[in-house]
């Protein structure tokens, strides 16, 4: 038995806990925050509008006046019919990591580009690979930095009649140079989708934004008989003071029964004895 695939949340930290795996940066008119706009979305507003479901303006007052409407409902109808791609990274980082570039609902995509742009003090861009969009590859044209703390990436199927569906533009390779706490916001702008006959096709971008933070491991045997401890294991840390974080298991394969506190305080017992 695997017990490391059936406990996880594997990354942990102390300034950011571990959440659902929804959207981990507000997209207006993304009210039910699965990280894109779709009819559904729509329904909540009009259920918003009428009192059966708690109201959430900062999520669903798409025309920003201050209320959850009708309007904002047929707003996101709208929306809904248009391709759209947002910047997908991690919400919390603390090495080398991935941002996908996804689209969805897009309708015979030929080529098209887009800038991004970061705050270079906490991360960089160290690569730009093909993107696939229902099983067809998005070779990328050419990408470069034309500042500082921005990157165009244009991208181009020339063997191809447009692909149609959902998927990923490109994946983008960062690198941190901040420290933990820093914030950068990933912002996509100038996106351009054109289709095989040369127009543009109507859509809407979204930015995504991540955290520096400390990353934390379940450390567990890979195969038990019997009881066995778990051990949540840290590196780098500095100047700890308390946190949280929550442990989720199969409940039909395993169970705890012992203490947590006792456990956390040998595992950062073992990390001081480890720095020292």
């Amino acid at each position: 038995m695997i017990i490391k695939n059936l406990i996880y949340c594997a990354l942990i930290t102390l300034i950011a806990f571990c959440t659902p795996a929804l959207a981990d940066y507000n997209i207006v008119g993304d009210a039910n925050n699965d990280g894109i706009i779709t009819t559904a979305d729509s329904l909540l507003a009009l259920q918003m509008s009428v009192g059966s479901i708690v109201l959430d303006p900062e999520i669903a007052d798409v025309n920003a006046d201050g209320k959850v409407n009708s309007p904002d409902a047929l707003m996101m109808l709208m929306m809904a019919q248009k391709a759209q791609v947002r910047v997908d990274a991690p919400e919390v980082v603390s090495g080398p990591f991935n941002a996908m570039i996804d689209i969805y609902n897009v309708a015979d995509l030929d080529s098209g580009q887009f800038d991004l742009t970061f705050d270079v003090s906490v991360v960089n861009v160290t690569g730009v690979d093909s993107g696939t969009i229902d099983g067809t590859e998005v070779p990328i044209d050419m990408w470069r930095f034309i500042d500082r703390d921005t990157i165009r990436v244009i991208f181009n199927l020339p063997d191809t009649t447009g692909v149609s569906g959902s998927g990923s533009l490109t994946t983008i390779s960062f690198e941190i140079v901040g420290v933990v706490d820093n914030t950068s916001v990933l912002s996509i702008s100038d996106g351009l989708l054109v289709d095989i006959e040369s127009n543009e096709i109507s859509s809407l971008w979204f930015d995504d934004e991540i955290t520096v933070g400390i990353l934390a491991t379940v450390n567990a045997p890979e195969v038990v008989t019997g009881t066995f401890d778990a051990t949540i294991d840290i590196a780098d840390v500095t100047n700890l003071d308390s946190g949280q974080f929550d442990l989720s298991f199969d409940a039909s394969v395993v169970n705890v029964t012992g203490s947590i506190k006792n456990i956390m305080k040998q595992s950062f017992k073992d990390e001081e004895n480890a720095l020292v």
